[in-house]
């Protein structure tokens, strides 16, 4: 995404928590993407963190990084899914979710990277 700054050039100023392609965001959604890591938690951004999380019934939800808050902005109506930008590349956060008037602070499960143990393995190379 570009502005204009009214001196006759153009800044480029992307929004990276805004950045996912819509096809993947639907996946995501409903259920059939197949890395949802990939799309949910903290991704690293240049300087700078991208924190998702989906949350269908969350009517705010901010990131809690140390003792900073970041808004996240809901980038799908339907599905609940929030985004945000933290400055730094901390992979350590919380969320604060408000439902109906009611607000909890809560661990992203997607902050963590997937894990496959050894009964995973064994049910995966079984075809269950």
């Amino acid at each position: 995404m570009s502005e204009h700054t009214g001196r006759g050039r153009r800044t480029d100023k992307p929004k990276p928590a805004l950045d996912l392609e819509p096809a993947e965001l639907t996946a995501l959604v409903s259920g059939g993407h197949r890395n949802p890591h990939a799309l949910l938690g903290s991704h690293p951004h240049g300087s700078d963190t991208v924190i998702r999380t989906m949350r269908p019934e969350a009517t705010t939800v901010t990131a809690l990084v140390g003792d900073q808050r970041h808004p996240l902005e809901r980038i799908h109506d339907e599905g609940g899914v929030f985004a945000g930008v933290a400055p730094g590349t901390s992979q350590d956060y919380r969320l604060e979710v408000e439902y109906s008037g009611s607000t909890y602070v809560v661990d992203d499960p997607y902050r963590w990277l997937p894990t496959l143990g050894e009964i995973d393995l064994h049910l995966i190379a079984e075809g269950r």
